[in-house]
């Protein structure tokens, strides 16, 4: 499951953002999924796994895999497509929540 929000102001703590894609994504598998269709061009993008997730989340691109994330951990990617990012979990149901700034 994907949801996204598209929001034109976005706070957080004293810095302001403005043209950001929040969104979630629900994993439906264990295969790697495309964390998002949205080929909108970014700059970057915050991932966080979801602190509820039970095991590693491991992101990366269509092929490979290999960054962990353990619940509740982050990583900042520069990277110009939201598209071009994958997530794997060990268990369905597992996630993450990101960020993208325009």
């Amino acid at each position: 499951m994907l949801t996204e929000e598209h929001a034109s102001f976005v706070e957080i703590g004293e810095v302001a953002f403005e043209d950001t894609i929040v969104g979630e994504k629900i994993t439906s598998s264990t295969n790697a999924e495309q964390m998002s269709t949205n080929d909108s061009e970014i700059r970057c993008v915050i991932v966080q796994a979801k602190n509820t997730n039970n095991a590693v989340i491991k992101i990366g691109n269509s092929s490979n895999q290999t960054f962990e994330l353990s619940p509740g951990e982050s990583l900042f990617i520069r990277i110009n497509s939201l598209s071009s990012l994958y997530v794997k979990a060990s268990n369905s149901g597992d996630g993450v929540n990101f960020i993208a700034l325009m």
